[in-house]
């Protein structure tokens, strides 16, 4: 793993005397100045009968002013010696319980970008010691010199290998939070795991059978209303309807039956007609004088059409039905205008003419309907709809049923006859659904598929406002979680996984132990590192500031605790 970290490494000596440089520049000019001064390797605390060393206070207040911001640097240093209780207090208690870390555990778990600080797993590309790819922003590949230089420039230790022993205790204490306290909740590899269930995806495609595309092709017979309202059944669904919608069912939107016939016009002169602001017949005369004789030969045979319309005959062939259209309806070549004279004026008088591509073009209206209706009319009506959803409905699980089978014989969407346009939809977690588009078990089972473009071989049925759908769904797509994605996401969002509950019931553990070490004398502190953790007060300071600021006399346990990490 790491052996060429040692088999790269100079001279001791020489590393030794730029540690000493690099402690005394910081404890000289950092917030604990003047306060503190232990050289070399002097033993400067005992926690629980386990000595606590210059270069491991060092370490602890490096990491500790990365993380936090104190203008006074009593917090900071004061955070750092509790954290240096916390290590010695559950690695202690790691130990008592068999949990035991090597040096070569520590190599692997840096080999792969991790490193622990005060009770966390984090990427060591937060704090620089493992180089970033510019162009993807991930982390590139371990690089000796850099983890080096950190290890030496930024915590202040002059041989990686104490660094090694440290996060060996670390990684002991951390492993007895973990698993005596609250399970691997904490651990990378439950992250990972977590992180593969959080992010599992599936898009599909669902081709939508809907019983409205065929309500065309769904016409109730007059026999077939009979024979419904003549059941007891068919009565009570029939009410029941007209009651849920009386509105609707006791008055209907007045409509007309429009038709139109054309004259035939010669080409010539109906694009001069059609040039013509004015086309009434004496507007035109006067316009067009050399087209006289053609104009009252047009008018004669428009005439003609319109005598051959009676109000006791049925229409001429040459009339063509445009629909039962309502007062604000418009057809393709009927304008606002002429609805409205249609509408105004008595049934079966033709209006016109209108010139348009089709030649002298003729409109009447020949019956209307809607309006007032009786209860029993309602009550046709409702059963009539019922009919028809019934039958729309049965035609589309038909038609539903009929390509799903298509489809499971090996053809393809394209190839089947009548398939509706697929969407895609997603990205969806099996594992979660999402709500009012795909269940969870849905999800999962799509899922199950495995081979994308494969069709699910069971029809679903969805409920749309009280209507079914019939749904045949495909796996577009399934996502497997990247763990290069996952290491990405490590190295920019090293957050705590304990609850808030579960974080505070460790506190108060943490911090129960802690007391009861310092009430036994087993936190001694030499009077150097007491002294850099007593804060003195301005003499000026008043008593409202004094408020706001910290104890003078250092009390251990404050910071103990996970909730002092967040």
């Amino acid at each position: 793993m790491l052996e060429f970290m040692r088999t790269k490494t100079r001279s001791l000596l020489v590393y030794a005397v730029l540690g000493v440089i690099i402690l005394t520049f910081v404890i000289s000019f950092g917030p604990a100045a003047n306060k503190m001064s232990c050289g070399g390797e002097n033993i400067i605390a005992t926690v629980d009968g386990r000595d606590v060393s210059l270069t491991e206070w060092q370490y602890s207040r490096a990491l500790a002013g990365s993380l936090i911001r104190d203008r006074d640097g009593i917090m900071l240093v004061r955070f750092a010696m509790d954290k240096i209780i916390e290590r010695k207090l559950l690695s202690n208690m790691a130990r008592a319980n068999g949990i035991r870390f090597t040096v070569k555990d520590a190599e692997d778990m840096i080999l792969h970008n991790r490193v622990i600080v005060f009770g966390q797993e984090v990427p060591l590309t937060v704090f620089g010691a493992w180089p970033v790819d510019p162009k993807t922003q991930k982390p590139g590949e371990f690089n000796y010199t850099r983890f080096r230089n950190w290890v030496r420039h930024f915590l202040g230790i002059p041989d990686e290998k104490r660094f090694l022993a440290l996060q060996v205790e670390e990684m002991e204490a951390k492993a007895y939070k973990d698993a005596f306290l609250f399970g691997l909740a904490g651990s990378s590899r439950s992250r990972w795991m977590n992180y593969q269930n959080e992010y599992l995806e599936i898009t599909f495609k669902a081709a939508r059978f809907a019983a409205e595309a065929f309500l065309d092709a769904s016409a109730v017979t007059a026999e077939e209303l009979n024979a419904f309202l003549a059941t007891e059944e068919g009565k009570k669904a029939a009410e029941a309807a007209y009651a849920a919608d009386e509105k609707k069912y006791a008055e209907t939107p007045k409509k007309r039956h429009m038709f139109k016939t054309a004259v035939a016009v010669e080409a010539a002169l109906l694009a001069e007609i059609r040039k013509q602001d004015k086309q009434d017949f004496e507007s035109l005369k006067a316009a067009l004088p050399m087209q006289v004789a053609a104009l009252n030969g047009l008018a004669r045979n428009i005439d003609n059409a319109k005598a051959l319309v009676k109000a006791d005959a049925p229409l001429p062939e040459a009339f063509v039905s445009l629909g039962h259209l309502g007062m604000t309806a418009e057809a393709e070549t009927l304008d606002a205008t002429m609805m409205a004279t249609l509408w105004s004026e008595p049934l079966m008088t033709v209006h016109g003419p209108l010139f348009t591509d089709e030649g002298a073009v003729l409109y009447l209206a020949q019956s209307e309907s809607g309006g007032k209706l009786t209860k029993e009319e309602g009550l046709r009506m409702a059963a009539r709809d019922l009919l028809a959803g019934k039958k729309a409905q049965d035609a589309a699980q038909a038609a539903a049923d009929k390509a799903l089978a298509a489809l499971v014989a090996g053809k393809t969407p394209d190839e089947v006859p009548g398939m509706p346009e697929m969407l895609t939809e997603g990205p969806v977690n099996p594992l979660k659904g999402q709500p009012n588009l795909i269940t969870r078990e849905l999800a999962t089972e799509l899922w199950k598929l495995e081979t994308a473009g494969k069709v699910l071989p069971r029809v679903i049925v969805d409920d749309v406002m009280g209507r079914k759908v019939f749904k045949i769904m495909f796996l577009e797509n399934r996502k497997l979680p990247s763990r290069e994605d996952f290491d990405a996401q490590e190295s920019t969002d090293a957050v705590s996984t304990l609850s808030p509950r579960a974080a505070y019931a460790l506190d108060l553990t943490l911090k129960d132990q802690c007391v009861k070490l310092v009430k036994a004398g087993k936190v001694q502190l030499s009077a150097q590192l007491q002294q850099a953790l007593t804060f003195k007060r301005p003499p000026d300071t008043k008593l409202e500031q004094a408020k706001d600021m910290p104890p003078e006399d250092y009390a251990p346990c404050q910071y103990v605790g996970s909730g002092s990490n967040q």
